[in-house]
């Protein structure tokens, strides 16, 4: 079939990740032919070409994005072009749905999935969740540590405590330790608690959503 193509002066193209010269189950003699054509390697797009395509996708949708959230899209989508095409799809359907201004906050949200694909799990430090669950709630970071149990200190201390449990390695008794001294039950009483809280608050939801997608992206 090669032959019969390249005798016929068909154009081939050929898709590999990697060169021909790494492909073990060729022949050598399909390889040299490879070789003798043009090899192009086709990196991923970089930034101001992914924010070219969510510009040009967005307009081909009809939907208004600010330069704010184009940077965004294009500096967390890295990798797949569908993946940003998918994202502007996503992000008129929430423009159309909720008929409200978007946001950033807003696209960091409903887009976690795909976002979270790209920064995958990393190993936050509790110290970390601490202070970005402190500043998010503008409450001090020793509140984090201290035995008040003020509704406005003890919920988003609870919420680090949820958000610990769920991006470190430690184990209860460790997070304890971190939080003041609390004891194990204490630590998983407060898991719980954000986590009915979740399931029955929209607004609690958004919340841990929005900070654990600041934390994996920190």
């Amino acid at each position: 079939t090669f032959n019969m193509l390249k005798e016929s002066g068909k154009q081939m193209v050929f898709t590999s990740d990697r060169p021909p010269r790494e492909l073990k189950t060729i022949t050598d003699r399909l390889l040299s032919r490879f070789a003798s054509g043009l090899v192009a390697d086709i990196k991923p797009p970089d930034l101001e070409t992914r924010k070219a395509i969510i510009k040009k996708k967005a307009h081909q949708k009809d939907v208004g994005l600010s330069e704010e959230i184009i940077h965004f899209l294009a500096n967390n989508i890295t990798q797949n072009v569908r993946d940003l095409e998918a994202a502007v799809t996503k992000v008129k359907s929430i423009v159309e749905l909720l008929n409200e201004k978007l946001t950033l906050k807003r696209v960091e949200i409903e887009l976690h999935d795909v976002l979270n694909s790209y920064v995958g799990r990393k190993n936050v430090s509790v110290e970390r969740v601490q202070k970005e669950v402190a500043n998010y709630y503008n409450i001090s970071y020793s509140d984090m540590k201290s035995k008040k149990r003020t509704s406005a200190i003890a919920k988003p201390r609870q919420i680090a405590v949820y958000l610990s449990k769920q991006l470190t390695n430690l184990s209860t008794t460790e997070l304890g330790n971190e939080f003041g001294g609390r004891n194990h039950s204490t630590i998983i009483s407060a898991c719980q608690k954000i986590d009915r809280e979740i399931q029955a608050n929209e607004s609690t939801q958004n919340d841990v959503e929005h900070l654990k997608i600041r934390l994996l992206r920190s």
